[in-house]
C-alpha cells in the first residue's frame, strides 16, 4: 500500500486502533450528571437516556464491561484504589474502573503483536526496544492519559479558589448563610470547583453529614488550598 512495507502499514494500523480504543476508554460522562441523576432532578427517561449514550458504549458497553469484572478480579487491589482515585480526580465516574482495565489490556495486547511486527526489522539494542516498548506503552498509555485528565482538572480547581473564595466571602458578608453562599457559587459558576462543591452540597442533601461530605470532596480533589 503505497509503496510502504507491510510491517509500517499493520503497525500503524495497530497504533489506530490502540489509540482509539483509548480515546473511547477515556470518555464517558461527568460525575455532575450522576449526581443530579441520584437526586432525581428532572423527569427521568429511560428510553432517553439510553438514546443519549454513544454507539461505542450501547454496542460494546455490556462487553468491556464483562471483560473488565474479569480483569478486576485479577488485578491487586492497590492498582485498582490509584485508578478509582485518579477517575475522581478526572471528574470521571468510579464505576469506569472496569473499562479503563479493559483498555490497558487490549493496549498490551495491541502493543505485543506491533512489537512481532516490528521486531523482525530491528536488531542489536533497537531489538529490545522493538521487543518491549510497544507492550509496555500499550499498557501503560491508559494511566498516563488519565492522569494528565486529573491533573489539568486539578489545575483548574486550584486556578479557580481564589475567586471562588471571594465569592462566597461576599455573599456571607450580605448575610447568607455558608451553605447557601456555597449554593450560590455551585449554581451560578462554571468549572470542575463549582460542579464538585454541588456536589458535596447534593451529598448533604441526601443525607450525609457534612464532615463526612467535605472529606470525600477532599478524597476527589489534590488542592492544598481547598484543604
Amino acid at each position: 500500500m503505497f509503496g510502504l512495507p507491510p510491517t509500517v502499514v499493520g503497525g500503524s494500523a495497530l497504533i489506530a486502533c490502540s489509540f482509539l480504543a483509548l480515546m473511547w476508554g477515556m470518555s464517558g460522562k461527568r460525575e455532575r450528571n450522576d449526581a443530579t441523576d441520584r437526586l432525581g432532578v428532572g423527569p427521568v427517561n429511560l428510553r432517553e437516556r439510553q438514546l443519549d449514550r454513544s454507539v461505542g458504549d450501547r454496542v460494546l458497553g455490556p462487553a468491556v464491561d464483562s471483560m473488565g469484572r474479569r480483569f478486576r478480579r485479577w488485578t491487586p487491589a492497590g492498582v485498582v484504589g490509584d485508578i478509582e482515585s485518579r477517575l475522581m480526580m478526572a471528574g470521571r465516574s468510579a464505576r469506569q474502573v472496569e473499562r479503563i482495565l479493559t483498555t490497558k489490556v487490549v493496549g498490551g495486547i495491541v502493543g505485543v503483536m506491533a512489537a512481532w511486527m516490528l521486531a523482525p526489522g530491528a536488531s542489536g539494542f533497537m531489538k529490545v526496544v522493538a521487543i518491549l516498548a510497544p507492550p509496555f506503552m500499550g499498557y501503560m498509555q491508559p494511566d498516563i492519559r488519565l492522569k494528565s485528565l486529573a491533573s489539568a482538572r486539578q489545575e483548574v480547581i486550584q486556578n479557580s479558589l481564589a475567586g471562588a473564595l471571594d465569592q462566597i466571602t461576599i455573599s456571607v458578608e450580605a448575610g447568607l448563610g455558608f451553605d447557601v453562599a456555597l449554593l450560590r457559587y455551585a449554581e451560578a459558576g462554571k468549572g470542575p470547583l463549582a460542579e464538585e462543591l454541588a456536589r458535596t452540597l447534593q451529598d448533604v442533601r441526601l443525607g450525609a453529614t457534612r464532615l463526612e461530605s467535605f472529606k470525600q470532596l477532599l478524597a476527589r480533589t489534590d488542592s492544598p488550598d481547598l484543604r
